[in-house]
């Protein structure tokens, strides 16, 4: 769904695939307004008419917002079924109004709850430190890839890793060495409590595959010593 950002956990229970779509701005919008209730819209999904689910969606969150002051928070994709979350001051008037909206589709259940602290969007829906990486990731090189960037061809990566101490860094600088990356800035920064932060580099292409198994090796590496993997820039590479 292309108005939300996505991400893809595993399903612990079912070992399947789960593809979840999440209102990064959502909290901003419920401290503007008392959003105390979750609704919630199943239907039988299609991969193949993907498209029309992410034109109802974005519909039914209009029609939503106009009707009941609601906000979208997210979707979850699993086992043939999307899932569609929302939150609203109440769920007064939700079901007439998802029921005239969907007068033309059968199969579907719909339903709410209080939910005053929005408990179900944080542990459900928002992601991870992991997964905030993967979305940011897709993120990057779909602006790349609007920018014409030929992901495919290698170029210089600069890769950005904070810590709490001087001695986090040198240690994390040592590892990422053996992977063969190298150190281009190092230097401290007093506002934060990741006060120590490098700057290292590798020549890779910036395709899907590299970048997960690049990112996820420098992660790794950042949470061992306690500090936070923060991306990766590069510049254009265009075709000649």
């Amino acid at each position: 769904m292309q108005i939300l950002s996505k991400y893809h956990p595993v399903c612990e229970a079912t070992a399947s695939s789960v593809e979840i779509g999440v209102n990064l701005e959502f909290e901003a919008a419920s401290d503007a307004c008392a959003l105390e209730t979750l609704l919630w819209l199943f239907l039988p999904y299609n991969a193949a008419e993907r498209e029309q689910y992410e034109q109802l969606l974005q519909t039914l969150a209009e029609v939503l917002k106009q009707r009941l002051r609601a906000e979208l928070a997210g979707y979850r994709i699993v086992d043939g079924e999307l899932e569609l979350y929302f939150y609203a001051p109440s769920a007064k008037t939700f079901e007439p109004v998802v029921a005239a909206f969907m007068s033309e589709y059968s199969g579907y259940d719909m339903g709410s709850c209080k939910d005053a602290k929005q408990k179900f969007y944080f542990d459900a829906l928002y992601p991870d430190a992991r997964q905030l990486l993967q979305i940011q990731n897709t993120q990057t090189i779909a602006q790349l890839q609007e920018a014409e960037d030929q992901c495919e061809q290698e170029r210089e990566v600069e890769h950005y890793l904070l810590f709490p101490t001087r001695g986090n860094a040198v240690r994390a600088l040592q590892k990422a060495s053996a992977l063969e990356f190298t150190c281009k800035h190092e230097y401290t920064d007093d506002t934060g409590e990741l006060r120590h932060i490098i700057v290292i580099t590798k020549s890779h292409d910036v395709s899907d595959a590299v970048i997960h198994e690049i990112t996820e090796d420098l992660f790794v590496i950042a949470m061992e010593e306690h500090g936070r993997y923060e991306g990766w820039s590069t510049t254009l590479v265009l075709k000649k």
